[in-house]
């Protein structure tokens, strides 16, 4: 836009006077000639914020029109606001249309953001169309003309969408190949387990140890040691039953480990002890789903080593423990920047030892008073656990054991045994 003519005004001319063929601003023109002495000059954004306001609507109005059958009361309140929307923005392109209709018909014609429709229905509603000829077609009548049009986009639409589901069946046919390509696992479970003597010569031929295992051993493998790793492997049939296995230092992603919970997990231990070691890990996901597979056959201890715990993990493992005696989750590290919801799967809940040990090192509850708050809500809204929980660990939280007592009494928590030292 040029600026004003008068001096020292710096403001955008807005109105041209013909007969002095100068530019002026509103301010300036009115003070100087009357209005049918100038001629409105037209900005391009004030076109395009006008046609947009003008698209949104149309294409609301246009909704309403196809179902005005089926309008409710609520419907019928905001199709009245929308007609009373596009009979504002008729009476508002119509002003001094005559003189800014070629500034207009250049710029909704060049801007291919603005679909035919809306082109067409704003030369309607200004009684002019995008040639220069008088129209005198409702809105109505338009919205008619397009319906063909209109079901011809549907058609494609669908077909598109038909296209899709193909693309998507073949990606499903190609994924079953790339998996039938990879070495293949035999799931079938074995039909006789393992006997304790067989477990033992298989123990002493891979480790070389003469320890003598029976049903009431505790056993820890520590499978960064290879031969570990390689009596793990050898197992091939269900592993007896035994007190306690302990699966120590597990390597991250490991197939041996995957194959021994999927198809040779002892039918009954007392307890079950996952990935105690020095270094925390962020690879709980790869082996979620087999410790939750494996669950049911752990009777009362269920203890998880460092790890990086997700609220989704954190939440499954509390369901799958709920009816054991003992859950830890010692050396982990737990996602508590909101507070888990665990009050719906603690229903019924018989858990009478949580061991939280070092888990306040890593998650810093002396610092972030607001993760050790959201662990103990999330515990607290359960009933049946604040009935039922003994015992809690809480070493390296940063607390002595009498500040721990009255936040736990805080909670809800009365009665608590709180273990708060290394034993």
């Amino acid at each position: 836009m040029p600026a004003c003519f008068s001096h020292p005004c710096s403001r955008a001319a807005t109105i041209y006077h013909t007969e002095k063929q100068r530019y002026y601003c509103d301010q300036h023109f009115d003070l100087k000639f009357l209005p049918e002495e100038g001629a409105r000059l037209v900005k391009s954004e004030l076109v395009k914020t006008k046609l947009n306001s003008l698209e949104k609507a149309i294409m609301i109005y246009k909704v309403f029109m196809d179902s005005e059958e089926d309008l409710t009361d609520t419907h019928k309140d905001l199709y009245l606001k929308v007609s009373q929307s596009l009979t504002e923005l008729r009476q508002q392109l119509q002003i001094d249309l005559r003189d800014q209709a070629n500034a207009i018909k250049k710029e909704i014609d060049t801007e291919t953001e603005f679909s035919e429709f809306t082109k067409e229905f704003f030369w309607s509603l200004t009684n002019e169309d995008s040639t220069g000829n008088k129209n005198s077609k409702s809105p109505q009548i338009l919205l008619q003309e397009k319906s063909e049009e209109i079901e011809r986009f549907q058609e494609e639409l669908k077909q598109k969408e038909a296209h899709i589901e193909d693309l998507e069946n073949e990606n499903k046919k190609l994924q079953k190949i790339i998996q039938g390509m990879a070495p293949k696992v035999d799931t079938a479970k074995p039909i006789l387990a393992m006997t304790i003597e067989e477990f033992n010569a298989l123990f002493q031929q891979e480790v070389g140890s003469s320890m003598s295992i029976c049903s009431v051993s505790e056993i820890g493998l520590e499978l960064r040691d290879e031969k570990y790793m390689q009596f793990l492997n050898k197992i091939d049939r269900t592993a007896p039953n035994i007190k306690t296995l302990r699966l120590d230092y597990v390597p991250p992603e490991n197939q041996v480990v995957i194959n021994f919970m999927q198809n040779y997990f002892p039918e009954k231990l007392e307890g079950f002890e996952f990935n105690y070691g020095p270094k925390l890990s962020d690879g709980l996901d790869y082996y979620i789903n087999d410790i939750l597979a494996i669950a049911p056959h752990v009777k009362n201890d269920l203890m998880i080593y460092c790890y990086e715990i997700s609220q989704e993990n954190l939440i499954s493992l509390f369901s799958a423990a709920k009816n054991k005696k003992k859950l830890g989750f010692e050396c982990c590290k737990l996602e508590l920047s909101t507070s888990p919801d665990l009050k719906s799967v603690l229903s019924g809940c018989t858990i009478e030892k949580l061991d939280f040990s070092s888990c306040g090192s890593y998650g810093n509850f002396p610092e972030n008073t607001s993760h050790m708050s959201n662990l103990l809500k999330a515990l607290a809204e359960s009933p049946d656990l604040r009935k039922s929980l003994k015992e809690i660990k809480t070493m390296n939280w940063g607390f002595n054991t009498p500040e721990i007592t009255k936040i736990l009494l805080n909670w809800g928590f009365e009665d608590i045994k709180v273990v708060n030292y290394y034993y």
